[in-house]
């Protein structure tokens, strides 16, 4: 009886000392990110999800996504958003539009930027089911002059024929 009843308070304790606790978020100078799964996979395009855990001491000054055909996301080299707007604790979206293709996978990733340090969320995996098509709305310069040289009588300028 006295072995069990120290069989049932081992287990009690150890019970006690094994269960789930929620994570406390210390005190830190960088901020912590974490990418969400991606949303509204259309044929338009698809939604980038993240939420910053926490702020950390230094200010964020940019914050955003990555994202590419390769698993391995660079902030120099992969498609990126970046936002520059303060932002504390909570989440933040974007939504791609005109640079996905349809049924490839993608690998997106959030991240966020203090003056020390740049900070990546975990990676995310989803296939486009397509996006939109880039819209030219304007071009530089807007208009355009030319210079002649030659014998001016065997060009029509009218009818823009030789």
């Amino acid at each position: 009886m006295k072995k069990t009843s120290l069989i049932l308070q081992a287990i009690f304790v150890l019970i006690l000392c094994v269960t789930c606790q929620k994570e406390i978020i210390e005190s830190q100078d960088y901020p912590r990110i974490r990418t969400l799964k991606v949303s509204r996979i259309t044929a338009d395009g698809a939604t980038f999800n993240a939420e910053i855990l926490s702020k950390g001491t230094n200010p964020i000054i940019e914050y955003g996504f990555l994202w590419d055909i390769e698993p391995n996301l660079d902030y120099h080299s992969s498609e990126k958003v970046s936002f520059y707007d303060p932002i504390g604790k909570g989440s933040f979206s974007y939504r791609s539009e005109p640079s996905l293709t349809k049924d490839q996978e993608y690998f997106v990733q959030s991240f966020a930027i203090t003056d020390d340090f740049i900070v990546y969320g975990n990676t995310v995996q989803f296939v486009s089911s397509g996006s939109m098509s880039p819209e030219i709305k304007a071009f530089y310069p807007g208009i355009a002059s030319y210079a002649y040289f030659g014998d001016s009588d065997k060009y029509n300028i009218a009818k823009n024929e030789w």
